[in-house]
């Protein structure tokens, strides 16, 4: 719950992330619902946006224009599993299908730098993400272009979007690897990472 931010990179070193990428930075608004390593931050779900939620299995859960008795409905049959929820969005594809979208924010419209994490399998997960304008030889993409190349990558189970422009963060083996052109990295206030062990090809 802190309201701190600090880099991706910083804050990735701090828990041996292999990978991280930026979350949704929920300490820059007051509403959705939030959960982080089992811990319940926040309950205000505006029926507006989209939830992603993590389980103990490690699969991810998107839950539609999310309101109050949707949340009250998934808690009563997954409230002991559920690990990680993230208000952010929008969701992008749902049970291997895209999801329909209505863009109809400024935010939506706009060409940017956008990050999705995607489920593909069993604890076998995917990360996409396109440049934007601040990079060199880069336009960036609407959502839903971003969403059709999300879609456009075999196996796709689940994808979600999450807060991008110059908060998009991927932090590899300690290092920022995406918008390399770029100078621009905003500190960001919480990261999903994976700590597994990285096995190169």
């Amino acid at each position: 719950g802190s309201t701190r931010e600090a880099k991706g990179s910083v804050l990735a070193a701090r828990v041996n992330a292999v990978l991280a990428i930026g979350g949704d930075f929920f300490t820059y608004h007051n509403y959705g619902y939030i959960v982080r390593q089992g811990q319940f931050y926040r309950n205000k779900p505006t029926g507006k946006q989209d939830v992603l939620v993590i389980d103990d299995k490690g699969d991810l859960h998107v839950l539609l224009k999310a309101d109050r008795a949707m949340i009250e409905a998934f808690e009563k049959e997954h409230r002991d599993s559920i690990v990680n929820a993230f208000t952010f969005g929008p969701a992008l594809m749902d049970k291997g299908q895209p999801v329909t979208l209505s863009a109809d924010t400024k935010s939506d419209v706009v060409k940017a730098q956008r990050i999705a994490l995607c489920q593909t399998d069993e604890l076998e997960y995917m990360v996409v993400y396109c440049e934007g304008p601040n990079d060199v030889n880069s336009k960036g993409l609407s959502i839903l272009q971003f969403q059709e190349l999300v879609a456009s990558f075999p196996g796709v189970i689940t994808a979600y979007n999450l807060d991008g422009g110059s908060s998009a963060t991927i932090v590899f083996q300690g290092e920022k690897i995406n918008g390399p052109r770029s100078q621009r990295s905003r500190s960001i206030g919480d990261i999903i990472y994976f700590a597994s062990v990285y096995k190169p090809d």
